[in-house]
């Protein structure tokens, strides 16, 4: 029996750790003994399955100052690594694991995880989902610390982020192993450690796979966070709609589609009257998982969001939503190109266009329009060969492979 401990941070709506989940139900499948410590999520009853899970309640259910002198405390004196490194030892056995497996979107828990693995001698994989050089000055990652002294907060807000990064990178010098999701991802951490493996986010074959199902309209969508139009941007997407109509050349029966929160749907809706396609706009609120998948199949473009690559932009974003759309062979639309990694894997995978102008934008959703019209329905014609590469069975083995390096019978 080989026994993995997992630390990782609080699963987050509205996939709750896709990547590690379905990693974790492919280990237990391969007949290891995987328990899981992640930080408890206010107002939320979440539990990864096939394995034991333990929830770290930092922040109390109750909104309010508490939270605030919890946040404040973290931020000053690492208050929250401490006291989970705390609830790991006082819950879990040495014996109960082989291998540490620490997966982190930004720093929590890596200090605590390269701790652990020096005080019970265990190998260390870290698994980095995000980094915060990525989203360079947009405002994913911006939590600035505000203070009644405005001139402060930006100068403590960076003062954190920096030291942030340095106490990341202390806990990587120390893994054994490092994995990320991205060319662009590996490149960084490179910079940091010797030893850096390439593992893309995947799709779960089970679920994700092509069903060709008629539908009454030609239905292109968006199932997904946006943010901020600086992260996901669809102007050329509604530009290219607009442009369509105004030319008279847009079908009669294109609807869009967007799965999304409710903060960004002003913005949507400003955007749709600028260009006069707001009666085919359609906005919805986020699905379960369990409803993707029909919304997936009777989508007949499926919209991935990016943005142009600007110097203090976003870079190496690989979204899950896109590999979704690579496993129900359905027309992959990136709007606009990231001219990076993802426009790369959707050319080698034959997944649709990154586009960059609105005329690449036209002529593929008139050309993919010509099909529906045909058929009733849509299916890309992807590379099966590289489309086996992004399953969440094949990043399983890719992970197994790396933990078995370092587990000795």
């Amino acid at each position: 029996m080989k026994r993995l401990l997992l630390l990782t941070d609080a699963p987050a709506a509205p996939l709750y750790a896709p990547r590690m989940r379905y990693l974790l139900s492919n280990l237990a499948r391969r007949g290891w003994q995987c328990t899981v410590v992640s930080e408890k999520m206010p107002d939320t009853d979440f539990a990864f399955a096939d394995c034991r899970h333990l929830q770290f309640p930092y922040y109390s259910d109750k909104q309010g100052l508490g939270n605030k002198i919890r946040w404040m405390a973290d931020k000053i004196c690492n208050r929250k690594e401490r006291l989970y490194y705390r609830f790991i030892t006082q819950h879990v056995d040495r014996a109960d694991a082989d291998c540490i497996l620490c997966s982190a979107f930004h720093t929590f828990p890596l200090p605590t995880a390269a701790r652990l693995a020096r005080h019970w001698q265990l190998p260390l994989i870290a698994d980095l989902r995000d980094l915060a050089e990525q989203w360079g000055e947009t405002p994913y990652m911006q939590h600035p610390i505000r203070t009644p002294l405005p001139a402060l907060n930006s100068y403590l807000t960076d003062r954190y982020t920096g030291l942030s990064i340095r106490q990341r990178n202390a806990a990587l010098r120390t893994a054994d192993e490092l994995v990320t999701i991205s060319p662009w991802h590996q490149k960084v951490l490179q910079q940091i450690h010797p030893s850096v493996h390439l593992i893309y986010n995947g799709y779960d074959e089970q679920t994700f796979r092509p069903n060709d199902i008629r539908t009454d309209t030609f239905n292109i969508t968006y199932t997904g966070k946006i943010y901020d139009f600086r992260l996901r941007n669809p102007q050329l997407l509604f530009r290219a709609l607009g442009e369509l109509k105004q030319g008279g050349r847009l079908p009669d029966k294109v609807q869009v589609h967007f799965y999304c929160e409710q903060d960004i749907r002003p913005r949507l809706n400003e955007l749709a009257e600028q260009y006069d396609i707001l009666q085919l706009v359609h906005l919805h609120d986020f699905v379960r998982n369990d409803e993707i998948i029909d919304i997936l199949w009777q989508s007949s473009v499926c919209v991935i969001l990016t943005n142009s690559p600007e110097e203090q932009g976003t870079h190496g974003i690989m979204t899950t939503k896109f590999f979704e759309a690579l496993g129900v062979e359905k027309p992959v639309l990136c709007v606009r190109s990231d001219e990076e990694c993802l426009a790369e894997v959707i050319r080698t995978t034959h997944a649709g266009i990154a586009a960059t102008t609105a005329d690449e934008v036209k002529a593929f959703i008139l050309d993919k329009y010509a099909e529906w019209q045909a058929k009733g329905f849509t299916r890309q014609a992807v590379l099966p060969e590289q489309r086996l590469l992004f399953t969440r069975d094949h990043q399983a083995q890719q992970f197994e492979e790396l933990l078995q390096l370092h587990i000795h019978d």
